[in-house]
């Protein structure tokens, strides 16, 4: 009785696997490549939020260390811990990134005031991605 070895002189893939292999790629990232395009935006939205936030729990702090009397949206401003803001929103100034704007006026070297009488509107742009909007009250800012 003879044994008859077969050999396997395929090396390698074929042709057509290759095409399906490289068409199910291209689906899978014709899927994911938008999911992740739009994190950026969201992450500056995120941060025009935590702005918002942050500006506004400083005026609920400064309000209970000053027995109920509230400051004004400058020594708000200047008591708000900004550390943790990515370098590309810049909350001092208007130039070189996103910016802060209260009641029209931006925030910087100019005075920063409160709304008379009524609310104060906070709006934080971010470089790219969608402004937050927050108010003070009237009773949180004083002139």
């Amino acid at each position: 009785m003879k044994i008859i070895k077969v050999r396997n002189t395929q090396k390698g893939f074929t042709l057509i696997e290759l095409v399906v292999v490289i068409v199910i790629l291209g689906i899978l990232a014709a899927t994911a490549v938008p999911r992740f395009a739009n994190l950026t935006n969201n992450a500056n939205t995120a941060v025009a939020q935590g702005i918002v936030g942050a500006i506004s729990s400083s005026a609920v702090i400064q309000l209970g260390l000053f027995q109920g009397a509230p400051q004004t949206l400058n020594t708000i401003i200047a008591a708000t811990d900004f550390s943790n803001v990515p370098a590309i929103t810049n909350v001092t100034s208007d130039g070189g990134g996103g910016t802060v704007t209260i009641s029209g006026s931006t925030v910087g070297g100019v005075a920063a005031t409160c709304a008379v009488g009524g609310t104060t509107i906070i709006t934080v742009t971010p470089p790219s991605g969608t402004a937050a909007t927050g108010t003070l009250s009237s009773g949180l800012c004083s002139g």
